[in-house]
């Protein structure tokens, strides 16, 4: 007795089941070639940014989180962004097919709170972030607002309430810190969370404001993993100058040294960057 034969699948049939496997292949390659290549996230600011390397924690963070991330940073001293839109920076980070995925604008601390004594300075503030951020989107950059921080506890409030409704109007992303700063300081007072001249970030402060970046960029919580790096760490008065990349500048080999956050340290920050204090 014969053996049923299996029923006769048309050959446009077999074909489409290729086809499909096919595209399913070429769509997970893709996805994969994708996954592989870097987040390019490009800062532009000043000595906030500066102070403690925020792009240089980032990039480690990304590191340790799994992540490749390539970082650089446009920066100078006392700048504010309408230094980057008069000089044409954005331009020239671009030059010779230089590409970016992500714009982090971090302006000085209080630039965009209203006040009528400094209303040149704000409406100076916003129009730089506006034309950063349209610049940016035609360069198939994603702008981010980028927050600072304020001590006093009204003015904090203020700070981040103005960054949110700019970035609201200019429909990008923003990334709060002074509220979360203002958490942090209150619940583990012993974190490093100013540098010695009491302005600028301290090393916990810059962890603070790269664990909110990341969270905006990725969408997820980075690992709380311990990490660590070896990097310039510049000073409130030691900083890279606004006419190139930071990389590109020669760096004082006296201010090249190891940072390292331990892992009870990593778990403190990125659990105040989930909640804010009651």
């Amino acid at each position: 007795m014969k053996e049923p034969r299996p029923p006769h699948r048309p050959s446009w049939l077999r074909c489409i089941r290729i086809l499909n496997l096919a595209v399913l292949l070429a769509i997970s390659a893709t996805l994969a070639s994708c996954a592989s290549q870097p987040a390019r996230i490009l800062f532009l600011g000043n000595s906030l940014t500066y102070v403690g390397n925020l792009p240089e924690v980032l990039k480690t963070l990304c590191r340790s989180s799994g992540r490749n991330c390539n970082t650089e940073m446009i920066v100078e001293g006392g700048a504010t962004l309408s230094r980057r839109v008069e000089d044409g920076t954005l331009d020239r980070a671009v030059k010779n097919g230089r590409k970016f995925d992500y714009l982090a604008l971090q302006e000085r601390g209080g630039d965009y709170i209203s006040i009528p004594s400094r209303r040149e300075v704000t409406t100076s503030a916003r129009s730089a972030a506006e034309a950063l951020a349209r610049d940016a989107i035609r360069k198939h950059m994603k702008p981010v607002l980028l927050g600072t921080y304020q001590d006093n506890p009204r003015a904090s409030e203020d700070l981040v309430a103005a960054e949110a409704q700019l970035a609201a109007t200019l429909h990008i992303a923003h990334v709060p810190v002074s509220n979360y700063f203002a958490c942090g300081r209150r619940i583990a007072p012993s974190l490093r969370w100013l540098d010695p001249d009491g302005m600028h970030p301290g090393p916990d402060l810059t962890l603070l404001m790269a664990v909110l970046l990341y969270q905006e960029l990725f969408k997820t919580s980075p690992s709380a993993n311990p990490m660590g790096f070896h990097a310039a760490i510049y000073g409130p008065m030691n900083g890279p100058s606004g006419d190139s990349f930071a990389s590109t500048q020669a760096v004082r080999p006296d201010i090249v040294r190891p940072v390292a956050y331990d892992a009870a340290t990593m778990s403190s920050v990125i659990r105040m960057s989930q909640a804010l204090c009651n």
